[in-house]
């Protein structure tokens, strides 16, 4: 049992680096706090995807790379994401895209935190 606590502290002191790398402005974003009400999650999202995307530099044709993990499409030959739409899509792992592995540590810690 003591191996599992280890291993889950390692995990947890991971996330936190993760969101430590962060720029400030982005990492107070990244933990804005959940609630431990019905739809938490949805509502998570709702209140810090659209702040996230407010980070995203757009190149000459309007698309961008995630500000978070700076990932561009993996399908097609664009260097960025569509705004909102793409990008969000990419946060949210929605619509078959790849979901950005810093989000899933953002959202793992507020749940934790909450």
């Amino acid at each position: 049992m003591s191996d599992f606590r280890d291993i889950e502290a390692a995990l947890h002191d991971t996330q936190e680096l993760v969101l430590d790398l962060m720029p400030d402005a982005i990492r107070a974003v990244l933990q804005t706090s959940m609630s431990s009400s019905f739809g938490a999650v949805h509502n998570w999202r709702r209140v810090v995807i659209p702040q996230v995307i407010g980070f995203a530099e757009r190149d000459d044709s309007g698309r961008a790379r995630c500000p978070l993990c700076h990932v561009r499409p993996q399908q097609g030959f664009h260097d960025g994401f569509t705004l909102p739409g793409g990008l969000t899509r990419h946060l949210e792992g929605s619509h078959n895209f790849y979901r950005c592995g810093v989000m899933v540590v953002a959202e793992a810690v507020a749940k934790r935190a909450r």
